[in-house]
């Protein structure tokens, strides 16, 4: 849950992918590497091993956040 709503965490994919990169991550993860850069994505394996609880007020904030983005597509 720590990385879930990370923006470098998100890959848009289709079920069948999403289901394979579960069995085999090498593709997904060679294309984070290119993407982001190797020591991002470490960092990035680093902060999903901590544990996070989000509040509702923070998880609201967000929503509101991505709301926003969305209507100034």
């Amino acid at each position: 849950m720590s990385t879930r709503w990370d923006e470098m965490n998100a890959y848009c994919q289709c079920v069948v992918c999403n289901s394979m990169h579960e069995y085999n991550p090498e593709p997904l993860m060679t294309y984070a590497i290119m993407k982001h850069g190797r020591e991002s994505i470490e960092e990035l394996m680093q902060k999903h091993k901590k544990p996070l609880k989000m509040s509702d007020g923070e998880i609201m904030l967000l929503i509101e956040k991505y709301d926003k983005m969305y209507k100034n597509v």
